[in-house]
């Protein structure tokens, strides 16, 4: 699983200053193409609705296309559309037992967003914007 790869890379280097070079297997080159990418495929994944990272109110329409960002086409609804509101963190309740996946997850987005910031690189990540 690509986001689980991602998660050992992210919290292997997090303490490393060094900027972050990643290389895909089977594919030629390094550099920022690759690099670039890898933030690319990470920032989509953390939208992944089956995540249940965020709230949702996305009516999926069949009629919508397939969305291939580099890992293969997905079915609609895949992804989260984020809207003019943005990401908003889904509520759980304290005694949820997805709560421990939901706290690494957004541990996880924690560590990417701080890499992306201390290697200078932007990422898709519409979170909301406060009120």
């Amino acid at each position: 699983d690509f986001l689980d790869w991602a998660r050992q890379v992210l919290l292997t280097h997090a303490s490393n200053k060094s900027v972050l070079e990643v290389e895909f297997r089977g594919e030629e080159g390094t550099g920022i193409g690759p690099t670039l990418e890898f933030y690319s495929l990470v920032a989509a994944e953390l939208q992944r609705k089956d995540l249940a990272m965020w709230i949702c109110d996305d009516e999926i329409d069949t009629r919508d296309e397939k969305v291939d960002i580099g890992q293969g086409p997905k079915p609609p609804g895949y992804y989260i559309k984020s809207g003019a509101h943005g990401l908003f963190p889904a509520p759980y309740p304290a005694d949820s037992p997805k709560l421990n996946t939901i706290c690494a997850l957004f541990h996880l987005l924690g560590v990417f967003v701080a890499k992306s910031l201390q290697d200078q690189r932007l990422v898709d990540l519409p979170l909301s914007l406060p009120s």
